[in-house]
């Protein structure tokens, strides 16, 4: 019987939960050498003011094979295009709703296949303080039920 691995926001929302005994943490307090097997699927975002932005400061493998590209240094706005079905728009809300809750945001989107229909990318946000001011995210993002990559490209993307 093949064990299910244990699902990956799951497992980042336990960590964030254990840094300040569920309490909003301070960035400092995060250490990738606890979370190794998440890596891949994390995006650490800062947030900007006046407008409110989201940048993308470090990305993993993962998340870079799904989107093609590294996002690092790009703002989530810059990526909005006309395709993406409102996919962006539903992202830049749970950042905003993260930031100003100062507590996790879980949901998805719908990403339009290649192949048509629509891919469903679960994901959870996790706020990151410092001086006790929400000032960067990090997130993860599941692609367990996706088509798999084929030579580093999605199959339905």
């Amino acid at each position: 019987m093949a064990h299910a691995s244990p699902d990956p926001i799951d497992a980042l929302s336990g960590y964030w939960a254990s840094l300040n005994e569920g309490r909003l943490p301070d960035r400092a307090m995060v250490d990738p050498s606890a979370i190794p097997s998440l890596l891949p699927l994390l995006l650490l975002t800062e947030f900007e003011q006046d407008p409110f932005r989201v940048r993308y400061r470090l990305t993993g493998t993962r998340v870079d094979e799904w989107n093609g590209m590294n996002i690092a240094g790009l703002y989530l706005d810059e990526l909005r295009d006309e395709g993406d079905h409102g996919a962006i728009a539903k992202l830049m809300a749970s950042y905003r709703q993260c930031h100003d809750s100062a507590a996790p945001v879980i949901d998805h989107y719908d990403w339009p296949a290649r192949s048509g229909g629509f891919l469903t990318v679960r994901y959870g946000l996790f706020p990151l303080a410092s001086n006790g001011i929400v000032r960067q995210c990090l997130g993860i993002e599941d692609y367990s039920s996706l088509p798999r990559l084929h030579d580093g490209v999605p199959l339905a993307w």
